[in-house]
């Protein structure tokens, strides 16, 4: 086990909601700077192949106690980010992880 990796149930835990009649999720943060921060991932995408490629994704902040959890803050991006990773890992080993093609 990897303490310092980002962990469901640990570190952040996923809360359904229901957004515009649709199944949404965002994601609580339990510990850290920004413990108790509320956001939501929008959209998300991998950009390039193999090892050139990047994860793009943007979110929002639902909620928080800290006036600094704002989408620009560079420390709640990254923690975003890791937080994502580790959603997708999980979902990737699970099978529930439906990726699509972008038409251009």
């Amino acid at each position: 086990m990897d303490l310092q990796k980002i962990s469901e149930d640990i570190d952040y835990k996923l809360i359904p909601v229901d957004y515009d009649n649709s199944q949404a999720w965002e994601v609580r943060i339990l510990r850290g700077t920004f413990t108790e921060t509320v956001i939501r991932f929008g959209n998300v995408s991998l950009d390039g192949r193999g090892e050139d490629t990047c994860l793009k994704f943007n979110f929002m902040v639902s909620s928080s106690p800290d006036e600094n959890a704002i989408p620009e803050n560079i420390e709640l991006q990254e923690l975003a980010s890791k937080i994502l990773t580790d959603i997708i890992e999980r979902n990737i080993l699970t099978g529930n992880l439906d990726l699509k093609d972008i038409d251009d």
